[in-house]
């Protein structure tokens, strides 16, 4: 009987890992394909729609300031985005910051939760859609707003 436990234990372990590393393989060949996109477009003089990408549009400091009861110069100085490891299961490891306000190209959502890359430190993480209060539609080259609405 103690075999089949630690057989079955040792089978869904390995399950788990696989699963996993899917999706961060996944993620990572997301994230070269648009490189590859972004690398293969000679010109970038005329912005179009054809260059654009999804940025999250995050949430300012007068909001987070309101939000938490302090001044905006207390968010300048001293808060930052969190951008996670994973979604839900390993919320509490922090791998990256972000400042709130700017904007992340979206990679990937997953529920309320999107994989997002940092335009100025190239950060990567997952981040909550509580921090999330628009969307805008850049050229991720340039960085400049494209034609038209999200």
């Amino acid at each position: 009987m103690n075999i089949k436990l630690f057989l079955i234990i040792l089978i869904f372990s390995a399950l788990i890992a696989w699963v996993s590393s899917t999706v961060h393989t996944n993620n990572f060949s997301k994230l070269l394909t648009r490189e590859r996109k972004v690398m293969n477009t000679n010109t970038f003089d005329d912005v179009s729609m054809e260059n654009c990408e999804t940025f999250a549009v995050l949430i300012s400091d007068s909001k987070l300031a309101k939000r938490m009861s302090v001044s905006k110069d207390w968010i300048r100085e001293n808060y930052r985005i969190e951008l996670f490891a994973d979604t839900v299961a390993n919320m509490k490891q922090i791998i990256g910051h972000v400042p709130p306000g700017g904007h992340c190209y979206i990679v990937e959502q997953a529920g309320p939760w999107y994989f997002v890359q940092s335009p100025g430190s190239n950060e990567l993480g997952w981040l909550h859609q509580s921090n999330v209060v628009g969307f805008v539609k850049k050229d991720p080259k340039t960085l400049l707003p494209c034609p038209g609405r999200i």
